[in-house]
């Protein structure tokens, strides 16, 4: 049976992502962003909602991985679940973030270079290299 207020639950606070992911341009906190001109009361809402949206989407996530594993198989949703976020995410890898790391670099450096995302070690949001002691 359909829990409609963890529906509920989940639109908002994914809707809520898009304005707290723009609001992000204007805060005062975070030094990787691109900064316009920030704004101290946006910096304080965002300030209040990071400790509770991730809690709250992953708890939304494992209630309906609860309910949709009481009606499907293991299998059926190991399936489901691979189509819907796997093969996003590697889509998002191979084709999204290395044009963030291609702009990042060239925000912050001046000069950026496609590639550089494939080839060189970084913490994937292609805004620092990762030092790599040997």
């Amino acid at each position: 049976m359909r829990k409609i207020y963890i529906d509920n639950l989940r639109w908002m606070v994914v809707l809520l992502l898009f304005p707290y992911h723009i609001f992000m341009i204007y805060n005062n906190f975070e030094s990787f962003y691109i900064h316009e001109n920030e704004i101290d009361g946006l910096s304080r809402i965002l300030y209040e909602l990071w400790p509770w949206m991730m809690p709250v989407l992953f708890t939304v996530a494992g209630m309906s991985s609860a309910y949709a594993l009481q009606k499907r198989s293991g299998g059926a949703y190991l399936k489901e679940r691979v189509l819907k976020l796997l093969v996003p995410l590697l889509f998002g890898m191979l084709l999204l973030i290395p044009v963030q790391t291609y702009l990042a670099e060239l925000f912050h450096h001046g000069t950026g270079n496609y590639w550089n995302y494939f080839t060189k070690v970084t913490d994937l949001t292609g805004y620092w290299d990762i030092p790599i002691f040997i």
